[in-house]
């Protein structure tokens, strides 16, 4: 069973005007007009339709109390069990949703520091790389 409240990113106890506000910041993100040129617009569509079929449920108070008890009575997956769902993933959806996330932060200041942040790591380790390399060279012709 497809949990809803985890598609829309909303506890199970959120209110109807955060499910609203989650279902926006989603619709926005995977609007297929903001993908047309791009080859992963099929995957967002597909998303957006789960996105809408769980705004569907949830918004309704008569729908999402129906859902709430099948939720309920539905089996769970222990921790070993659900650890294991998640490394039999398809690597490709991580990927496609790593590159929904950068698609919908793209330009904000989140996304420049870190960006700065693994720039500077880089450039570091490279210097420190660098001298481990010359004090190496110094070594061997020291001895």
């Amino acid at each position: 069973m497809r949990n809803y409240y985890e598609e829309l990113g909303v506890s199970p106890t959120a209110s109807q005007a955060d499910i609203h506000e989650a279902y926006r910041r989603l619709v926005k993100t995977y609007h297929p007009d903001k993908h047309a040129q791009n080859e992963l617009r099929d995957l967002a569509l597909e998303k957006l339709k789960v996105i809408n079929e769980a705004y569907g449920i949830l918004s309704s108070p008569h729908q999402r109390k129906a859902y709430d008890a099948q939720l309920q009575q539905a089996p769970r997956l222990s921790a070993s069990e659900n650890l294991e769902k998640q490394l039999n993933r398809d690597p490709r959806s991580l990927v496609q949703k790593a590159f929904f996330w950068f698609a919908a932060t793209a330009g904000t200041a989140l996304v420049t520091r870190l960006f700065r942040h693994v720039l500077a790591t880089v450039f570091v380790l490279g210097l420190f790389g660098l001298w481990y390399l010359w004090r190496k060279k110094k070594k061997k012709s020291d001895d």
